[in-house]
């Protein structure tokens, strides 16, 4: 049996392409002025997953993410579900 194979992201910054957080986070940290902020993307199969925001202060670089499609999906699921039920009695559509 041959195991699933996992998607490999990419993340890009500066239109350089990267395949670990890690990599992309260090190439910013040294190419980045102090008090700069620019944006990151984590990308999988040309679908945009996250959105991070890099911001370079002294001696460290802060990431901020500002979008996620896997928690706005989360999201809409559970207000999906909320709507089957009304005063904890399930709705009849019929």
């Amino acid at each position: 049996m041959k195991k699933k194979q996992k998607k490999n992201s990419k993340y890009i910054f500066r239109n350089k392409e990267f395949t670990t957080f890690k990599d992309m986070k260090t190439y910013a940290y040294f190419n980045m002025s102090v008090g700069t902020k620019e944006e990151a993307l984590e990308v999988i199969e040309d679908e945009i997953m996250k959105k991070y925001e890099l911001i370079k202060q002294e001696r460290r670089l802060l990431c901020i993410k500002t979008y996620d499609v896997i928690e706005k999906y989360k999201k809409w699921i559970e207000k999906m579900q909320l709507k089957l039920f009304e005063n904890g009695q399930e709705k009849n559509y019929l």
